[in-house]
C-alpha cells in the first residue's frame, strides 16, 4: 500500500513539475496563460468547496454551526495570512559601495514568500490527501 501511495504521490509531483517547467522555460506562454490559469485553479476550488465538501461536511456533522464556524475562521485566518505577508516586507541593505539604483536599500517583494509558503502547504497536502485516499479505497 506505501508503495502504491509513494508512486501516485511522485506521479502527481511529477506532471505539476513537468507544467511549471514548460511555463518556466516558455517565458512568453507564462505571460498568456497566467490568467487563465488562475481563473481555472480559483473556479475549482470554489466549486470543489462549495458545491461537494461543504455539503457533505454539513449532511455529516452533528453540529452544522460547527462546520460555518471553522469555514469563517478559515477565510478569516486565510485572508490575515495574506495581508501580514503583503504588508510585511523587507527592506536588505546592501554593502557599502554597492548601492542599489537611487538608494542604498533593495527592496524584497512580500509575494514570493506568500507564494513558497503556498506551495509548501499545497504540495503537504496533496500528499496527505493522496495517502487518505488510498487507506480508505485502493
Amino acid at each position: 500500500m506505501l508503495i502504491w501511495i509513494l508512486v501516485f504521490t511522485f506521479i502527481g509531483s511529477g506532471v505539476s513539475l513537468l507544467i511549471a517547467a514548460l511555463l518556466l522555460f516558455r517565458g512568453n506562454l507564462a505571460q498568456k496563460m497566467a490568467h487563465w490559469l488562475v481563473a481555472f485553479a480559483a473556479g475549482a476550488m470554489l466549486a470543489a468547496a462549495f458545491l461537494d465538501l461543504l455539503p457533505e461536511a454539513l449532511r455529516e456533522a452533528a453540529r452544522p454551526e460547527s462546520v460555518s464556524n471553522m469555514v469563517f475562521l478559515g477565510i478569516v485566518g486565510f485572508f490575515f495570512l495574506e495581508r501580514f505577508l503583503l504588508w510585511h516586507h523587507h527592506h536588505a541593505c546592501l554593502p557599502a559601495g554597492r548601492p542599489a539604483r537611487g538608494s542604498s536599500c533593495a527592496v524584497t517583494k512580500p509575494t514570493t514568500h506568500l507564494v513558497i509558503v503556498g506551495d509548501a502547504l499545497h504540495n503537504f497536502l496533496d500528499g496527505v490527501t493522496i495517502a487518505a485516499a488510498f487507506l480508505v479505497n485502493f
